[in-house]
Protein backbone atom coordinates (compact mmCIF):
# COMPACT_ATOMS: atom_id res chain seq x y z
CA UNK A 1 0.00 0.00 0.00
CA UNK A 2 2.17 3.15 -1.09
CA UNK A 3 1.48 6.39 0.45
CA UNK A 4 1.63 10.10 -1.72
CA UNK A 5 0.36 11.99 0.92
CA UNK A 6 0.44 13.01 4.46
CA UNK A 7 -3.20 11.90 5.83
CA UNK A 8 -4.06 8.57 3.54
CA UNK A 9 -3.26 5.55 1.40
CA UNK A 10 -3.41 5.93 -2.57
CA UNK A 11 -5.76 3.08 -1.71
CA UNK A 12 -8.22 5.82 -0.14
CA UNK A 13 -8.38 8.54 -2.44
CA UNK A 14 -11.71 8.30 -3.68
CA UNK A 15 -13.15 8.18 -0.33
CA UNK A 16 -11.20 11.38 0.49
CA UNK A 17 -12.31 12.74 -3.01
CA UNK A 18 -15.31 12.05 -2.26
CA UNK A 19 -15.46 13.31 1.55
CA UNK A 20 -13.52 16.81 0.44
CA UNK A 21 -16.50 17.76 -2.59
CA UNK A 22 -19.23 17.28 0.52
CA UNK A 23 -17.58 19.34 2.97
CA UNK A 24 -17.04 21.65 0.09
CA UNK A 25 -20.66 21.16 -0.99
CA UNK A 26 -21.81 21.66 2.90
CA UNK A 27 -19.83 24.80 3.56
CA UNK A 28 -20.92 26.57 0.05
CA UNK A 29 -24.91 26.08 0.88
CA UNK A 30 -24.60 26.93 4.27
CA UNK A 31 -23.00 30.39 3.49
CA UNK A 32 -26.25 30.83 0.99
CA UNK A 33 -23.18 30.71 -1.79
CA UNK A 34 -24.56 27.79 -3.70
CA UNK A 35 -28.15 27.45 -4.93
CA UNK A 36 -29.25 23.73 -6.33
CA UNK A 37 -32.41 25.86 -7.63
CA UNK A 38 -30.58 28.11 -9.03
CA UNK A 39 -28.28 25.53 -11.08
CA UNK A 40 -31.29 23.26 -12.07
CA UNK A 41 -32.27 26.79 -14.06
CA UNK A 42 -29.36 27.71 -15.72
CA UNK A 43 -28.96 23.93 -16.69
CA UNK A 44 -32.35 23.84 -18.05
CA UNK A 45 -31.39 27.72 -19.56
CA UNK A 46 -31.04 26.65 -22.91
CA UNK A 47 -27.96 27.03 -25.74
CA UNK A 48 -25.97 29.95 -24.34
CA UNK A 49 -25.41 28.09 -21.11
CA UNK A 50 -24.28 24.88 -22.92
CA UNK A 51 -22.31 26.45 -25.24
CA UNK A 52 -20.13 28.12 -22.80
CA UNK A 53 -20.15 24.89 -20.57
CA UNK A 54 -18.73 23.11 -23.66
CA UNK A 55 -16.31 25.37 -24.81
CA UNK A 56 -14.87 25.99 -20.42
CA UNK A 57 -15.17 22.17 -21.02
CA UNK A 58 -13.01 21.45 -23.57
CA UNK A 59 -10.47 24.44 -22.44
CA UNK A 60 -10.12 22.00 -19.15
CA UNK A 61 -9.27 18.75 -20.86
CA UNK A 62 -6.63 20.83 -23.03
CA UNK A 63 -5.59 22.32 -20.07
CA UNK A 64 -5.22 18.17 -18.68
CA UNK A 65 -3.58 17.39 -21.88
CA UNK A 66 -1.06 19.94 -21.26
CA UNK A 67 0.23 19.14 -18.01
CA UNK A 68 0.24 15.84 -19.03
CA UNK A 69 2.70 16.11 -21.59
CA UNK A 70 4.55 18.57 -19.33
CA UNK A 71 4.82 15.66 -16.77
CA UNK A 72 5.87 13.40 -18.96
CA UNK A 73 8.69 16.12 -20.38
CA UNK A 74 9.68 16.38 -16.82
CA UNK A 75 9.05 13.47 -15.32
CA UNK A 76 11.63 14.14 -12.14
CA UNK A 77 9.86 16.93 -10.71
CA UNK A 78 7.50 16.81 -7.96
CA UNK A 79 4.40 17.84 -7.74
CA UNK A 80 4.29 18.36 -4.58
CA UNK A 81 0.45 17.28 -4.08
CA UNK A 82 -0.71 17.08 -0.29
CA UNK A 83 -3.68 15.23 -0.89
CA UNK A 84 -4.42 13.82 -4.15
CA UNK A 85 -7.61 14.42 -3.70
CA UNK A 86 -7.80 18.01 -2.97
CA UNK A 87 -5.17 19.16 -5.12
CA UNK A 88 -3.18 21.68 -3.73
CA UNK A 89 0.21 22.03 -4.59
CA UNK A 90 3.09 22.44 -2.23
CA UNK A 91 5.78 22.88 -4.85
CA UNK A 92 6.68 25.63 -7.47
CA UNK A 93 6.01 22.80 -10.59
CA UNK A 94 2.99 21.45 -8.47
CA UNK A 95 1.53 24.85 -8.18
CA UNK A 96 2.39 25.57 -11.90
CA UNK A 97 0.23 22.23 -12.96
CA UNK A 98 -2.65 23.72 -10.35
CA UNK A 99 -2.65 27.28 -12.25
CA UNK A 100 -2.93 25.55 -15.92
CA UNK A 101 -5.68 23.33 -14.70
CA UNK A 102 -7.35 26.42 -13.22
CA UNK A 103 -6.97 28.85 -16.16
CA UNK A 104 -9.86 28.05 -18.70
CA UNK A 105 -12.05 27.47 -15.71
CA UNK A 106 -10.87 31.15 -14.28
CA UNK A 107 -10.99 32.49 -18.17
CA UNK A 108 -14.65 31.08 -18.26
CA UNK A 109 -16.03 32.85 -15.05
CA UNK A 110 -14.41 36.42 -15.87
CA UNK A 111 -16.02 36.38 -19.26
CA UNK A 112 -19.32 34.91 -18.07
CA UNK A 113 -19.80 36.02 -14.22
CA UNK A 114 -21.35 32.61 -14.14
CA UNK A 115 -20.35 30.15 -11.45
CA UNK A 116 -22.52 27.51 -12.54
CA UNK A 117 -20.70 27.47 -15.60
CA UNK A 118 -17.34 26.81 -15.01
CA UNK A 119 -18.84 24.05 -11.96
CA UNK A 120 -20.93 22.32 -14.69
CA UNK A 121 -18.07 22.02 -16.90
CA UNK A 122 -15.55 21.09 -13.98
CA UNK A 123 -18.34 18.06 -12.83
CA UNK A 124 -18.65 16.90 -15.99
CA UNK A 125 -14.84 16.87 -16.82
CA UNK A 126 -14.29 14.69 -13.32
CA UNK A 127 -17.22 12.28 -14.74
CA UNK A 128 -15.80 11.70 -17.38
CA UNK A 129 -11.62 11.32 -16.00
CA UNK A 130 -13.11 9.46 -12.39
CA UNK A 131 -16.20 8.68 -12.95
CA UNK A 132 -15.41 5.10 -13.65
CA UNK A 133 -13.81 4.82 -10.70
CA UNK A 134 -17.20 6.47 -8.91
CA UNK A 135 -19.47 3.85 -10.60
CA UNK A 136 -16.70 0.62 -10.06
CA UNK A 137 -15.49 1.18 -6.16
CA UNK A 138 -18.37 1.00 -4.84
CA UNK A 139 -19.86 -2.24 -7.18
CA UNK A 140 -16.75 -3.79 -6.30
CA UNK A 141 -17.07 -3.33 -2.44
CA UNK A 142 -20.58 -4.23 -2.39
CA UNK A 143 -19.86 -7.66 -3.83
Amino acid sequence: METTCFVVSDDYHIYTNFLFYLALAVYFILQKEFSFSEWKNNILGGRKFWVSVIITAAGFMAAFAVTILLEGAFPGLDAGMFLYAVEHALSPWGILLVMIWALPLSISYMKTKNVYIPMTAHFIVNLLGNGTDVIFTPAALLK
